[in-house]
């Protein structure tokens, strides 16, 4: 059913097990009992313990934990049978004979500020027994021989007088007696509050912790961090005596840890002291070192630092050291070293980002290679910002150039000039050289450049940026409509935005409608009467706009009128509940079945209906048309003719595996739905006599109702008229999710919703591999990351690390490979593929603008989202790089979360401006569908029927060719995946 359901179906049945003992020297401990070789369940030696959530079968049930001297009657470990739903008895006879002494250990304190907690006493080695400072404890059942007793536990003012611990001889049958004299001085204080507290990073996961002891009288000390800058603080760890340093690990990169030091004794804790923060960076990246010219080596890196204070530069003539710092500069992204008499032989760079006092984890050693001049970059794409701003971007070609020039050329590509350079790995840049003229053409190049010289320029990519339109006029055409009318400036424009704001006082533009190219004026409807609008108008160009001025116009507000509606009812079982008046489509008020109603309503012509009336009722009449002048009163007058009626009842029989939990929903006519529970009936009153259309809804995922649904029952006067559906269900198959940054499981039938994740990051995109694992963006180990566990949530293990964020990942389908979405600042985002055991990571694009990869069913290849002239659209491309293929053109609309079919022949995905909706096409891209409103992130059910979606604040479900719409409620939920 709809309602997910988050208690597990009962499957399993229970054993009671229990024993009853006599005899001497019965055990004191008691007994342990297993099942199946299980863990251990301890109990009374005359008692008893019930082990459930056994699976109905034979069991095997194991009495453990008997001490020397006892010894249990019947055979052990014994075979159980279990069924469902009961719970079997087992019990056995245990006899003890004396085969032990014991030991009677006492304590006598004297002196000044006793111990108030009293002592411990250890038994060879075994749990502390509490003893009062003046008082005895005894240990029984003691085996003959040599055994060892301590005393612990005394406070640091108190000393025991004789050995400790001793050994002590027991005998058969007797009691040893042991004692102790304590003596006790005056106490001293806790100890005073450690200063200078200092955090700093030791790597990127790692933070070194000191402090100064200012005290003679501590035990150790407590270490506490807090990660909300404070607020809130839990003991890391704590150190001994005269330690002044502690190294916290694992802890989270890119996040701000602070830490206070509490010194303890036994007589209590120091204040805590001052608290100090810092914050691990990431560890830079992809690091090329370049030889320039004979004094010179160039650097440049991928920084993943968040909050660096600066960058230690490093130089060793072999990869293994040793290092020497040769430089710490601000935070950036390059550095040239100049500080060599040649550059002849061989040198290896690493870099950290430092902060704090301390460092990240090195980036990757680096061997300066001998100097080229880098690859020409492209292909070039020129997008126009809003306004007369072009955004350039291009892919990056070389992996050795210290940067980019960007080109720019007004006429006709004769004459180039430079408007401006990037650093290494960089493939975006706005033009910032000043507006660009409009109607006349411009175009980019772009060059990559090292210290050995420049690329050859890449090939030009050109736009006309559009004249921003002219506005006329806003006016009024009605009471809500509202016409907008401009110049069109340009000949170059790819279409307009209409852009509408509501309030004067923080209001914000939306678009409500984009136009062809050559339109010049557009009607915006559906307004409310009586209310302002302003309009601008921009001239669409790549996925941006320039923007004409603005104009206001106000809709009139309506003259009104009033309604007079009276009704008349005859016949027999009148409705009790009485009506509703609607006008115009919307229910204004209620009447009774004898009654008169007056109304306020717009001036002009209006539809009147009556509706709520029961369905033994009918109306003289459908809808009345009425012209209603200002101020002045219409009358409307119904007569309901009610007649004897009938019931229906509907019912359900389900057969197959994982039937529906909580029942259907059954509707007459499409009047409002009835329940239909698992194991009883719907009945529905006041049906008219005749023929009526039955419907039954609200099947769970995983059940399918037998045709023909709906059906045609005959209602009889005074009668009852049944109707049966037959309804089949297969096994329920799990579904990952995400509530609040965690990640769930859910059966397909809406229950058993389990919790796998408990992490304080954030956790989500689950993707689940044909085994069983679940991928995920989330945090391993203190590292954020692409991370996969088990389907139950066990065993979470780290897979890669993450720079700026790993989002989306997807199994190939023999689940030896995960690809990924892998953003990298500045550059942007990319389709990554990495071995499923962390190893043999490559990238599968290049341009930095993909997202969102889903790996084709038979492997071959996989889509993404990728931006073309601004818009979202969807890509596939082979698993070797090439074959890229586009499968959605901009229509100006955005397209996005790719989702193959389980036979791979069809793609789910969300496309919409605004609003979104899910839309399925083939798998290259031809016949595109629109399946459902208001959605995004589709998934596939493992059989291909279903297609499980995000629709608000819930989960919807949808057949393939957009019928049989329907809720799966679970509240919060996002980034659903369904186990295939």
């Amino acid at each position: 059913g709809s309602p997910a359901k988050e208690l597990a179906k009962s499957k399993t049945g229970a054993i009671r097990v229990s024993v009853a003992t006599a005899g001497t020297d019965i055990d004191a401990d008691g007994y342990l009992v297993s099942v199946d070789g299980g863990a251990h369940v301890p109990f009374a030696v005359n008692g008893a313990v019930t082990i459930a959530g056994l699976a109905p079968g034979n069991h095997s049930v194991a009495l453990g934990g008997l001490a020397a001297n006892c010894a249990a009657a019947g055979a052990n470990p014994r075979t159980v049978t279990v069924t469902r739903d009961t719970t079997m008895n087992v019990s056995w006879s245990v006899t003890c004979v004396a085969s032990t002494g014991a030991i009677r250990v006492s304590a006598s304190t004297a002196g000044a500020d006793l111990d108030s907690d009293g002592y411990a006493v250890q038994l060879d080695g075994g749990a502390q027994v509490p003893i009062a400072i003046n008082g005895a404890v005894v240990f029984r059942a003691l085996a003959p021989g040599d055994h060892s007793v301590a005393l612990s536990g005394l406070a640091p003012n108190c000393t025991a007088a004789e050995t400790n611990p001793r050994t002590v001889a027991v005998v058969r049958g007797a009691t040893a007696d042991v004692s102790w004299s304590v003596t006790c001085v005056a106490v001293l204080q806790p100890p005073e509050t450690p200063l200078a507290t200092s955090a700093r990073p030791v790597g990127s996961s790692a933070v070194e912790v000191t402090w100064t002891d200012v005290s003679s009288n501590e035990d150790g000390f407590i270490i506490e961090h807090s990660t909300d800058g404070g607020s809130s603080f839990f003991t890391a760890s704590s150190v001994g005596r005269g330690v002044t340093t502690y190294v916290d690990t694992p802890v989270i990169t890119n996040y701000q840890i602070c830490y206070r030091i509490i010194a303890f004794n036994a007589f209590g804790k120091s204040a805590p002291s001052v608290v100090d923060c810092t914050t691990p960076q990431g560890a830079p990246k992809n690091l090329t070192a370049a030889k320039v010219d004979a004094h010179s080596i160039d650097l440049w890196w991928t920084n993943t630092a968040w909050t660096p204070d600066g960058v230690e530069v490093q130089r060793a003539t072999g990869e293994a050291g040793p290092w020497e710092a040769i430089a710490t500069i601000a935070p950036a992204a390059t550095y040239r070293d100049s500080s060599l008499a040649s550059t002849a032989g061989t040198y290896w760079y690493r870099v950290f980002a430092t902060r704090d006092g301390g460092h990240s984890d090195p980036s990757n050693a680096a061997l300066a290679i001998e100097p080229a001049a880098p690859a020409a970059p492209g292909p070039v794409y020129v997008a126009l910002y809003w306004g007369t701003t072009a955004d350039i971007s291009w892919f990056d070609n070389s992996t050795n150039e210290n940067g980019f020039s960007l080109e720019r050329s007004t006429d006709g590509r004769a004459t180039w000039t430079a408007v401006g350079t990037t650093g290494p790995n960089v493939q975006s840049r706005f033009d910032d050289g000043g507006p660009l003229a409009t109607e006349v053409e411009v175009c980019y190049r772009v060059v990559a450049f090292n210290g050995s010289g420049d690329s050859l320029p890449s090939a030009p990519a050109c736009i006309i940026p559009p004249a921003a339109p002219t506005l006329v006029s806003a006016t009024a055409l009605d009471y809500q409509s509202i016409e907008i009318v401009w110049i069109d400036n340009s000949s170059a424009e790819d279409g307009y935005e209409i852009d509408r704001l509501d309030s004067f006082f923080n209001g914000t533009w939306e678009g409500v409608a984009i136009v062809p190219p050559n339109t010049t004026s557009f009607v915006d409807t559906g307004l409310a009467p009586g209310t302002w609008h302003s309009y601008r108008v921009a001239a669409l160009k790549n996925g941006g706009g320039n923007l004409s001025g603005e104009l206001s116009a106000m809709t009139p507000s309506l003259p009104v009128g009033s309604l007079r509606v009276t009704t008349t009812t005859v016949g027999v079982e009148f409705d009790p509940d009485g009506y509703s008046v609607v006008v115009d489509g919307a229910a204004v008020t209620t009447i009774d079945v004898n009654g008169t109603a007056t109304l306020e309503v717009p001036a002009g012509t209006r539809a009147v209906e009556l509706q709520g009336v029961a369905t033994n009722c009918t109306v003289d009449g459908a809808i009345r048309s009425v012209i209603v002048a200002a101020d002045g009163t219409v009358d409307v007058a119904f007569t309901v003719n009610c007649v004897e009626s009938g019931s229906v009842r509907v019912s359900a029989v389900m057969t197959g595996a994982d039937l529906d939990p909580d029942g259907f929903s059954a509707s007459v006519d499409r009047a409002p739905l009835a329940p239909v529970p698992v194991d009883g009936a719907a009945v529905i009153d006041r049906m008219a006599p005749g023929e009526h259309l039955v419907r039954l809804a609200d099947a769970s995922l995983n059940c399918d109702i037998a045709p023909p649904n709906p059906r045609t029952v005959t209602v009889v006067p005074g009668a009852v008229s049944a109707v049966e559906f037959s309804v089949s269900c297969a096994a329920a198959t799990r579904i990952a999710l995400v509530r609040g940054f965690d990640i769930y499981a859910i059966d397909s039938d809406g229950t058993d919703l389990v919790q796998l994740t408990a992490s304080p990051a954030e956790e989500f995109e689950p993707a689940w591999s044909r085994d069983g694992k679940i991928a995920y963006a989330g945090t391993a180990g203190g590292k954020n990351g692409l991370v996969v566990m088990n389907g139950d949530g066990s065993n979470p293990v780290l897979v890669t690390e993450a720079a700026w964020g790993i989002l989306h990942p997807t199994w190939s389908p023999d689940g030896r490979r995960i690809a990924f979405e892998s953003a990298d600042y500045p550059s942007g985002s990319y389709i990554d593929v990495v071995d499923a055991d962390g190893s043999g990571r490559s990238r599968l694009t290049t341009t930095g603008s993909e997202s969102e990869p889903a790996w084709s069913p038979d492997g071959s290849k996989i889509a993404f989202r990728g931006i073309r002239d601004g818009f979202s659209v969807i890509y596939t491309v082979n698993i070797d790089g090439t074959g890229l293929t586009l499968l959605t053109d901009t229509a100006m609309l955005q397209n996005f979360d790719p989702a193959w079919s389980p036979d791979g022949q069809k793609i789910a995905f969300t496309r919409g401006y605004g609003d979104y909706d899910i839309h399925v096409m083939n798998a290259d891209g031809s016949g595109v569908t629109r399946v459902a409103g208001g959605g995004s992130e589709p998934t596939w059910s493992p059989d291909g029927r279903w297609i499980l979606f995000v629709g608000g604040a819930s989960l919807r479900a949808v057949r393939p060719d957009g019928t049989d719409l329907r809720d799966f409620t679970v509240e919060g939920a996002s980034n659903p995946a369904w186990r295939w």
